[in-house]
């Protein structure tokens, strides 16, 4: 936001120098006029760019609110391996039935992140006689595994698996019970159609 005010009062600045100070001169006939109006004018052209490619990188940014809604409603399981080399957490936003981020953040005994060559999560509720469902994503960064728009189809108590491959040769995994609540998100209502 700084960047941009910024560059902005430079641009206006600089126009003001154009038009007040450059313009006049140039229409005389100056030479070094036009070289300085010249300069001007790219420079006011990069800055223009840096302001539109600046203001275009603030559509990625989420309103607060949004993030505020997030972390409430998250859900934190944390993962305990049994080779106690890597530890976790698993955290499911927003928690609820529906479409939810999943990541697993993994950590070494030294609390710094691991490498690890792939994760797999599943899901499963013995209680909602779900079967399981493999939740599909990628490694985001190192020690993190992250999966955008996986679907819970139910509310209710689910069981889940963490799969870590930690080399070619050493895999480990974990389970730990979820509550995932009912979703929040209305719905319009369904409508029946008479057979006619």
């Amino acid at each position: 936001m700084r960047l941009t005010y910024g560059a902005l009062l430079v641009l206006f600045a600089l126009a003001a120098l154009n038009r007040w100070s450059l313009t006049n001169r140039v229409v005389a006939g100056e030479e070094t006029a036009t070289r300085h109006l010249r300069g001007a004018i790219v420079i006011e052209i990069i800055l223009i760019m840096v302001i539109v490619g600046v203001a275009a990188g603030w559509r990625f940014t989420p309103p607060p609110r949004s993030l505020a809604a997030e972390l409430l409603h998250a859900t934190t399981v944390p993962l305990q391996f049994p080779n106690g080399d890597i530890t976790g957490r698993l955290t499911i936003s927003p928690g609820q039935s529906g479409p939810n981020r999943v990541t697993v953040a993994l950590m070494q005994s030294e609390l710094t992140p691991a490498a690890v060559k792939s994760v797999r999560v599943f899901l499963e509720s013995p209680e909602l006689r779900v079967d399981r469902l493999e939740i599909e994503g990628a490694m985001a960064e190192l020690g993190e595994w992250t999966s955008d728009g996986a679907l819970i189809p139910l509310a209710g108590s689910w069981i889940v698996t963490v799969e870590v491959r930690i080399s070619d040769f050493v895999q480990t995994r974990t389970s730990a019970t979820l509550n995932v609540s009912p979703s929040t998100i209305e719905r319009p209502p369904a409508t029946i159609k008479p057979a006619l």
